[in-house]
């Protein structure tokens, strides 16, 4: 039924359709691909891709989602709505493991190079999930032009805990 209702017409039901379906707590690959679906959809309301997001880290664990989130925040340029940046970080540091290797790629990605608010984002993201397999790639993030991405990397690899984060924080 809810699955049905994130096409209904009214933008208001799609949105409650998106909430219902992460509160549901349903692992079920067609809530995910149904809600990237949303998420993804450049025409849809944003309110609803907000939704869509925070139950995106309800109700996934799969680097394709986190793949989606990443897209949709890169792609439909959702950064100019700082509330649709904290649902993508969110959903993302909740989604855990399967979001590092994503995470690492678009701080090292040419396409974000420059794009500050995804790299922050992604250095951010891998500092709240504590993922000592992305010191490597945090370490290198550490010289971006952006300071807050420098501090995100930082704060990251510290939190990680790693060793090797001592060495890399004194430099």
């Amino acid at each position: 039924h809810w699955l049905e209702q994130l096409h209904n017409e009214v933008p208001d039901v799609r949105l409650l359709a998106a909430f219902a379906l992460g509160d549901m707590w349903n692992r079920d690959e067609k809530v995910e691909a149904a809600l990237i679906e949303v998420l993804t959809d450049r025409k849809e309301n944003v309110r609803v891709q907000r939704a869509a997001a925070i139950s995106i880290g309800k109700v996934a664990r799969s680097q394709r989602a986190a793949e989606a989130l990443l897209d949709a925040f890169i792609h439909n340029r959702l950064l100019d709505r700082e509330y649709i940046r904290e649902a993508i970080q969110y959903s993302l540091v909740q989604l855990g493991e399967p979001a590092v290797a994503p995470l690492v790629a678009a701080l090292q990605s040419k396409e974000t190079d420059g794009f500050f608010p995804v790299r922050r984002i992604a250095a951010i993201a891998l500092a709240e999930i504590k993922a000592p397999d992305a010191v490597e790639a945090l370490r290198k993030v550490m010289k971006d032009k952006d300071i807050e991405v420098r501090l995100a990397a930082a704060i990251a690899v510290g939190w990680a805990g790693d060793i090797r984060a001592i060495d890399m924080l004194i430099d």
